[in-house]
């Protein structure tokens, strides 16, 4: 009885599940609550865009710095020697 009761909220919950995604699947959220989810995701999303962009950024002026760097390395020993 108690495996009875187990596999029918199992297969509700798949169920619930199921019309959930099916639900999502579509064009047009159908409750508010899902629109809320979907800004939700997509301004994270957008974040993440952004945060790699930045990073990108970075990794580039830091490239850029050591390209000067070893541009005057040279000059630099030269004038102490």
């Amino acid at each position: 009885m108690l495996a009875q009761q187990r596999f029918s909220k199992l297969e509700k919950r798949v169920n619930e599940v199921e019309q959930y995604y099916l639900r999502k699947g579509s064009l047009q959220p159908t409750t508010s609550k899902e629109k809320d989810g979907d800004k939700h995701f997509n301004t994270i999303k957008k974040q993440q865009q952004d945060a790699s962009c930045r990073d990108a950024a970075a990794a580039k002026r830091m490239r850029d710095l050591l390209n000067d760097s070893d541009i005057f390395a040279p000059t630099f020993s030269l004038a102490f020697t």
